[in-house]
């Protein structure tokens, strides 16, 4: 199991998020993530993603596992947002602010895994592709 956590700096100093392994207790992984505080944040109904907002305004949207980041996103609000909330397909996250507006943030995953496996998929029909022809030929 896994924890996230977020920290602010003193006054208005830097924040960061960390991945801490529960089991031992050991941080597996910390980012700084903006120069302004962090004062809201959220997980994902799945837990895949996980996001929080500066003090102003500025959203991200991390891989909860990796804490790699998939969206940064600014504007929709002259003050933070008060509530994060993602949609249960988890493509949409829906902020709120105190000064009465409410936006939605589209929320795009990387193609990078899906384009890996695809290309792993490819490779893998060619070696079977040049096997077949290797077995054919040498039957004749």
């Amino acid at each position: 199991e896994m924890l996230i956590t977020i920290m602010n700096g003193t006054g208005r100093g830097p924040s960061y998020i960390a991945l801490w392994n529960t089991q031992t207790w050991e941080v597996i992984k910390c980012n700084k993530v903006d120069k302004h505080p962090l004062v809201q944040a959220e997980i994902s109904p799945s837990g895949d993603l996980f996001t929080a907002v500066t003090n102003e305004a500025k959203i991200y949207v991390w891989d909860s596992r990796t804490l790699q980041q998939i969206k940064t996103h600014m504007g929709g609000h002259d003050l933070p947002s008060t509530v994060l909330s993602f949609s249960p397909d988890e493509r949409v996250l829906m902020s709120a602010s105190a000064d009465k507006t409410i936006a939605f943030v589209k929320v795009t995953r990387s193609s990078s895994k899906w384009c890996k496996n695809f290309m792993l998929l490819l490779l893998n029909l060619m070696i079977v592709a040049v096997a077949i022809i290797i077995a054919h030929e040498s039957d004749w």
